[in-house]
């Protein structure tokens, strides 16, 4: 069995908090190629067969927003989730410097501007809004005509 001193703990916590931060940006970047490519769906779909008024089309276009809007809040749960717990492993890592952080200094309070997981709630929220409107919008002008 391996010796682990404070070095070691230290390069494995800030190894977890450089890996999990990746895995942050990798669910986002899933967010954003789900979300585009439902957008590109329901485009696809509506010149296509936009320009008839028919039930069925409308119930598609109804049902990609749909999912759109459930992903979008699964998926943004998942990055929030994956942001906290790399803030879990900043957390470890402020635990093994001990008495004399390199990294993580009391007065280091973190970056201006707003918080990630604030930012993630702004942008799921507009990002639903924007579909529903979507929705009312096309759906509605499908049983118009």
């Amino acid at each position: 069995m391996s010796n682990v001193n404070a070095d070691k703990a230290f390069d494995r916590a800030v190894d977890l908090v450089v890996h999990a931060d990746k895995v942050t940006n990798m669910w986002v970047g899933r967010l954003v190629a789900v979300q585009t490519s439902l957008v590109i769906a329901e485009g696809a779909l509506l010149v296509w067969k936009g320009n008839q008024s028919d039930p069925i089309v409308a119930s598609f276009v109804a049902l990609i927003g749909i999912v759109a809007i459930v992903l979008l809040f699964a998926l943004a749960r998942i990055v929030i989730r994956e942001h906290d717990t790399g803030y879990g492993y900043i957390k470890m890592v402020k635990r093994t410097e001990g008495t004399n952080p390199l990294l993580f200094r009391d007065e280091d309070s973190g970056p201006p501007g707003p918080k990630f997981s604030t930012v993630i709630e702004t942008v799921k929220w507009v990002l639903a809004i924007a579909w529903f409107i979507f929705l009312l919008v096309t759906v509605g002008s499908i049983y118009c005509r």
